[in-house]
């Protein structure tokens, strides 16, 4: 997949393309069906297929404080459009200059004349140009001159639940973590490097990896079985999000237990592959009841863990 960072960076311009628009924030299954509707035009009509999407989120740059949480990092994502097959990602900067493009330029600067697109997969609720006042009928009307064709993508459904980011985001936020992989199509991850923490799980006999996490989205405090993947291996885990009530610790942590582990994680990367809540966080009187109830937990997971996700 080539990579280009906004549409000037393109050395000249393609012969050909269906692009699919939009931010895809986790990549869903409601994106991937747009994603395969492209490959599959683009694969029909011999030309390229393209992702068009934005860095920041462009709520981010034009309402901070309302801005959504994302899902996946632009890392992660980038990784996610690769194993899709497209051929091409443009990530847009999101800057002043492009959040004043009147609609009319970001057709004919953009999808003409540099992508020369023939077809446009957009999903509902895309909207763009100046103000985001315009949206995917207004995107027919202003493409159809052009000779470019529009599809609008309808949401996805499983279980008559919507896929969209807003509900991944309301699922992991309420630690229906398993409803996100429901909607994802494959588990939330969280990923970090390991540093040193305070070795209080070491002490008890359950040494644990403390994650430095590069996602803006955590599933709320609790305890939850996941998949470790480190050194390019997957290990069964018990993972603690919170405050450590029974420490009085100052700070939230992610903290991983690796069930079938044993060796020096620090400074090395980690991802958590979220399966199952197991409970939610809570102080116990003494560290007894609590090592009693982390052998409980290491139980439960190992029953949620018999395969891997």
């Amino acid at each position: 997949m080539q990579y280009f960072r906004g549409y000037k960076t393109i050395p000249q311009p393609l012969e050909g393309a269906v692009v699919a628009v939009g931010n895809f924030d986790g990549v869903h299954i409601g994106h991937q069906e747009v994603l395969r509707r492209v490959r599959a035009k683009a694969k029909e009509l011999s030309v390229r297929s393209v992702v068009f999407t934005f860095r920041p989120h462009p709520l981010k740059f034009l309402i901070p404080d309302k801005a959504p949480s994302l899902i996946s990092t632009y890392e992660q994502k980038r990784e996610y459009l690769k194993s899709l097959e497209m051929d091409i990602l443009i990530e847009e900067p999101f800057t002043k200059e492009f959040a004043s493009l009147p609609a009319e330029s970001f057709v004919s600067d953009i999808l003409h004349d540099t992508l020369q697109t023939k077809y446009v997969f957009a999903g509902i609720d895309f909207t763009f140009g100046k103000g985001g006042k315009a949206d995917v009928e207004h995107l027919g009307r202003l493409a159809a001159p052009y000779g470019m064709e529009v599809s609008v993508v309808e949401p996805q459904k499983m279980d008559d639940i919507r896929a969209s980011s807003t509900r991944i985001r309301q699922a992991v936020v309420e630690g229906q973590v398993s409803l996100a992989h429901f909607l994802l199509g494959r588990p939330f991850v969280l990923s970090g490097l390991v540093t040193k923490g305070e070795a209080r799980g070491r002490q008890m006999g359950f040494p644990t990896a403390n994650l430095d996490v590069e996602q803006e989205l955590l599933p709320p405090y609790g305890v939850y079985a996941c998949w470790a993947e480190v050194q390019g291996k997957r290990h069964p885990a018990v993972v603690n999000i919170g405050m450590r009530p029974t420490f009085g610790a100052l700070s939230p942590t992610v903290e991983a237990h690796l069930l079938d582990f044993s060796g020096d994680l620090y400074d090395q990367s980690l991802t958590l592959f979220f399966v199952e809540r197991l409970r939610e966080e809570r102080q116990f009187p003494n560290i007894n009841a609590l090592i009693d109830q982390i052998k409980t937990d290491i139980l439960k997971a190992k029953g949620v863990l018999q395969s891997p996700n």
